[in-house]
């Protein structure tokens, strides 16, 4: 005997994502670009990192790092940084980063206002504090609106590649997929390396593939700078 299939009605929020990506998909000329990246000296970083963090009562996570080093690469290509709406591009100075958190309900993006100015304290700690908001329900219209750039970070999940979806008005969203190991060629001698992949999604009305491309390549460079990275995570205020 069959039975009746459970009827589940979407919730508030469920309601709002559905009608975004939608329109986001519907209105938007979406394309991803995938890069896999040496990540040893950012899993390096991250064990320094970390010590720091943990005498500072701190936690700390790849997705902290990836946004620090996120308003760095957009300083060097402004034009992702922007908003597009009304056939006008909105090229922006700051460095409003949206975070993609999970929550039970369905998937919410807080602002992490004028990256750039912050130090990796600071982003650890307004980050956590927005996911508590989030978690609380008590997110207020300031917390989500503003974005210039989004992070969805994937990883911790064991995700490979993913396509994300443009988070409208803005024009580009990178998705970080897992760390793995890879074997690779140095000095004549096979080791395991660090790798991650990212996965950059643009909007094809503004934004051509060789500048995204510019962007994931001074990403790349930028993970491979030890010193680069380094001052980037001091967590010092």
């Amino acid at each position: 005997m069959k039975q009746a299939p459970e009827k589940v009605p979407l919730s508030k929020l469920r309601k709002i994502i559905a009608k975004r990506m939608t329109g986001s998909l519907q209105s938007a000329a979406q394309y991803t670009l995938h890069m896999e990246i040496d990540a040893t000296n950012l899993v390096a970083c991250k064990a320094e990192a970390t010590e720091k963090a943990k005498k500072a009562g701190l936690k700390l996570s790849y997705t902290h790092m990836l946004v620090k080093i996120a308003a760095y690469v957009l300083e060097r290509h402004p034009a992702l940084n922007a908003n597009f709406f009304d056939d006008m591009m909105y090229l922006h100075q700051s460095k409003h980063i949206g975070v993609a958190i999970s929550l039970k309900e369905g998937l919410i993006v807080p602002i992490i206002k004028a990256v750039q100015e912050k130090s990796l304290t600071e982003i650890i700690e307004a980050l956590r504090d927005l996911s508590e908001k989030a978690a609380n329900g008590n997110l207020e219209i300031n917390d989500v609106t503003g974005g210039t750039f989004t992070i969805s970070n994937l990883g911790s999940y064991g995700i490979d590649s993913f396509t994300p979806i443009l988070n409208l008005p803005e024009v580009a969203i990178l998705g970080v997929n897992r760390i793995t190991k890879k074997p690779r060629i140095l000095d004549g001698e096979i080791s395991n390396t660090d790798i991650i992949r990212f996965s950059l999604t643009v909007d094809h009305r503004v934004i051509d593939g060789v500048v995204a491309a510019g962007f994931l390549k001074t990403l790349d460079e930028t993970l491979k700078d030890i010193d680069i990275l380094r001052r980037l995570f001091e967590l010092q205020r």
